[in-house]
This record gives structure tokens, sequence and C-alpha cells, in this order.
């Protein structure tokens, strides 16, 4: 991996665009009105915007997460002290993980955000639960931010086979591209959680944040000035004084995997008559539960 530590002028040019950044993040929660509630995975990013409202005096009615039903998740685990630590209401819905109740899930996920792509419907299962389990109407959620801000390991994979310049140029126009493009999951989800009439609030999502991203490099945001690797460095620096007071996150990881829904969705490959073309991955499973729609559809209007 390509690494190099920060002379002074670079450093303080990042903290500069870090400080342009936190500001206009503030103003983007600033913007929130009334009850509301946040979800809260406990990694940096859902962290992030926490303590973006608490520093504005703006606490959530309530912070909101999952857990599978027979499974403790690190999520579960860093939102719980977080909460504890800062005395804040913490509402954990607990999701049937039985593989009957799973597929009945999908099929209605799947109908409604029209997609069979992996994230999107895993995405959006959680909320399925959550949603009827909220006190408010809104809901904050940290969605986005991985677009500009993260280490993908996509991104950890060419940083050790590109040159640095080469992976520099690659970094910028990659992370441009994937903000702008279509279907982008998080559009699923808003679809999905706006039908059950709840406002979805999504404060990084936000063409200014982008730009000023784009202003600064992978190891820019990851990496601490002597050149180590630091995961989300400069997120943590926005909100230094909250990280370091609570001094818990969930480290970063897939959604999916970590939370166990992908495991307990793979239970369906083994059921035949919910696998009934024999898929080896739920990418084949979710399009023929999609396919079913579109025939049911069809049949109605002949």
């Amino acid at each position: 991996m390509n690494t190099a530590s920060f002379t002074a002028e670079q450093q303080h040019y990042r903290m500069q665009i870090a400080s342009e950044f936190r500001t206009r993040f503030l103003l983007n929660l600033d913007a929130i009105q009334g009850p509301f509630s946040l979800s809260l995975s406990g990694g940096v990013d859902s962290l992030m915007v926490l303590y973006g409202l608490l520093s504005l005096n703006m606490p959530p009615t309530e912070c909101i997460t999952f857990k599978l039903k027979n499974y403790l998740s690190p999520d579960l685990i860093a939102s719980t002290e977080v909460c504890k630590k800062l005395n804040l209401k913490l509402v954990v819905v607990e999701i049937p993980d039985d593989v009957q109740t799973i597929y009945q899930d999908c099929q209605n996920i799947i109908w409604l955000i029209r997609s069979p792509l992996k994230t999107h419907v895993q995405s959006c299962w959680p909320y399925k639960y959550m949603l009827p389990k909220m006190s408010t109407k809104q809901l904050v959620a940290g969605t986005w931010s991985g677009y500009f801000l993260t280490m993908e390991k996509k991104a950890n994979i060419n940083a050790k086979n590109m040159k640095a310049d080469e992976f520099k140029k690659w970094y910028h126009d990659y992370r441009k591209e994937e903000w702008y493009k279509t279907g982008h999951s998080f559009v699923s989800m808003k679809k999905y959680i706006e039908s059950f009439g709840v406002k979805f609030i999504e404060p990084y999502y936000d063409n200014e944040l982008m730009e000023l991203a784009l202003k600064l490099d992978y190891y820019d945001w990851n990496f601490n000035p002597d050149g180590t690797c630091k995961h989300k460095y400069l997120q943590y620096m926005m909100f230094k004084d909250w990280f370091d007071k609570i001094g818990v996150w969930r480290r970063q990881s897939s959604m999916q995997i970590v939370n166990g829904i992908r495991t307990a969705h793979e239970q369906m490959l083994k059921i035949p008559s919910m696998n009934i073309k024999k898929h080896k991955d739920l990418r084949g499973l979710y399009g023929t539960i999609l396919n079913s729609h579109y025939q049911l559809i069809a049949n109605e209007t002949i």
C-alpha cells in the first residue's frame, strides 16, 4: 500500500477541508424540524450524525436499531453502550429469523422497490420491523457517506496494486462516478421507508459535501499525520471530543454481514419450494421473486 506522512502544510489543508465539511454537515442537521428518530448502527458514520446533533443541542427523540432474534451483533453492542453513556433512549427491535417469514418479507420488499440487488433488499429488511416501532414520523440516517469517506474493499485492493498517482486519480474518479450514478441502494431504502409514511432524512446526501470530499484523497481521509492507517481519520477528527469522550464505535464492516442478515437470508437457498430454480446466490433468488411479481401482473391483465 502506498503510504506517506503529511507535511505541516498538507495537514493544515486537510483539516481546513474537514472544518468546512463539518460546518456544512451541521447546517444540514440544523435544518431538521420536529421530533425525529435516529437510525444508530454504532459505526463512525451514524455516530458522526449523533455527535453533530448533540453539538447542536438537538438530541434525537430516540435512537433505534435492530437485532436478529438469535444473534447478538457488534452494532447492537456499540449502540447500546453509546446510548447508555449518553443517557439516550434506544429502541431495539427484534427481527424474526425463521426462513418462512424472511421469504415473505423479501417478497414484500422486492415487489415494492422493484430491485433484486442484494444490498437493496437486505438494507431495507430491518426497516420493515423498525419503522412501526418508532414514536416519530421522521427517520435520520447516516446513509451515502460511504461513497466518499470510506475505505471500501475495492479501494483497498487498488491502493496496493496501483502506483500512487494512478491510484489517486482512480479514487477521485471512482467516488464521483459512484456518487452521481443512478440505482443506489439508498434510493430503494428511501422508497421503502417512505412507503410507511415516514420522512427519510439523509444529512450526508449533499453535493456540496461531496465536492468538498473530492478535494481530499484516500490517504487524507483515512491516515494519521505520520502516515499510519486510521480508518475514517478525518471523520473522527471532526468530532474528536465526542469520539474520545464516549470511546466506543463499531469498526468498519459490511452491515449485512456483521448483523447476520446475509446469513439469515441464505437459508432460503436451501429450501426447494423457495429456491425453485436452484440458484447458488441470493441475487438469483431475489430475481426470481421479482419476476414472479411481474408474472402475477401479466396474468391479471390477461
